[in-house]
């Protein structure tokens, strides 16, 4: 972890590159943000169907949450701040996968997971399981994926 003062600098930093480079999405997608000592959040709701809706609050304990598509990950620890620009990037552009894990027996949703392909080809990988997921083994498993299209086409 870093130190509080050292994160909080950087934290700043940061989020004033997505709060700038957001700013040219605003004929595709409706922008919000805000920024409190505790957080600083950044959402886009984008107007064309099929692309996937984004919120991310940074938060001042090195921690972050985020709701990608239908899909809400919390207390995510922060290991990278440069890490988020690609991301929202990457999201933006459409290179998000909402897979589904079904039983391939019974067809009960076993899991969920995000996952998005940043501009540097690796993947950003976000997932829940629901019970008994792990008992089962993966050639029981049938994926279903969701993919979604670019704010701007």
């Amino acid at each position: 972890m870093l130190s509080d003062d050292v994160y909080r600098t950087q934290l700043t930093r940061t989020f004033a590159d997505l709060v700038r480079n957001t700013a040219p999405l605003a004929d595709v997608a409706e922008i919000s943000h805000a920024q409190t000592s505790d957080y600083v959040r950044l959402s886009l709701l984008p107007f064309a169907q099929g692309a996937c809706a984004v919120e991310i609050m940074l938060r001042a304990d090195q921690l972050y949450d985020i709701s990608i598509g239908t899909e809400f990950y919390e207390d995510c620890r922060i290991k990278r701040l440069d890490v988020f620009e690609p991301l929202i990037g990457a999201i933006v552009g459409g290179l998000v996968i909402q897979r589904r894990h079904l039983s391939a027996v019974t067809g009960v949703e076993r899991g969920i997971e995000t996952l998005v392909t940043l501009p540097s080809g690796e993947i950003w990988r976000k997932g829940h399981d629901y019970l008994l997921a792990s008992a089962l083994s993966d050639d029981t498993t049938l994926y279903d994926d969701r993919r979604y299209v670019p704010y701007r086409r």
